[in-house]
């Protein structure tokens, strides 16, 4: 992450609780906020993970949770690389 990058970082509304990707190591992490539940998760731009971060902990979101998200069918398509049905 370059200098103006971060300085927008920190200018930007909402607080970044996460500076990395848990996955891949990442910076490039972009807000996402739902339509219907109030809810602002991080997705990964590089990965196509998306995270939730609560009291402290961090957690994989599953795309079935985010009711109203702009980016729900490119988490579907990570999540359900992550995840491969039994042969």
């Amino acid at each position: 992450m370059d200098a103006d990058q971060l300085n927008a970082r920190i200018e930007h509304p909402i607080v970044y609780p996460l500076t990395r990707c848990p996955a891949c190591g990442s910076f490039d992490l972009a807000p996402v906020v739902e339509d219907v539940v109030p809810a602002v998760h991080f997705l990964c731009n590089e990965c196509s993970r998306c995270w939730n971060v609560q009291l402290g902990a961090v957690h994989r979101v599953a795309p079935l949770a985010c009711f109203g998200c702009p980016e729900r069918a490119r988490c579907e398509r990570a999540y359900a690389a992550d995840r491969p049905t039994p042969d």
